[in-house]
């Protein structure tokens, strides 16, 4: 009995992580709309993280 607890455990801890990454590429991926127009990031899947390029955050030095 314990064994099958743990066994089911595990498999509800996995069916939410893959929930999760399956749902992080459409997070990235949904247009946001800036002071300077949309925006649409991309999803490394190297590191799972997010990435907005060419967004001009500040000027440049002087």
């Amino acid at each position: 009995m314990r064994r099958i607890k743990k066994i089911m455990a595990l498999t509800g801890l996995l069916a939410a992580l893959f929930t999760y990454a399956s749902r992080a590429e459409d997070i990235c991926t949904t247009p946001v709309k800036t002071g300077s127009g949309m925006v649409r990031g991309s999803h490394e899947t190297t590191n799972d993280t997010c990435v907005w390029r060419g967004i001009p955050y500040a000027a440049p030095p002087v």
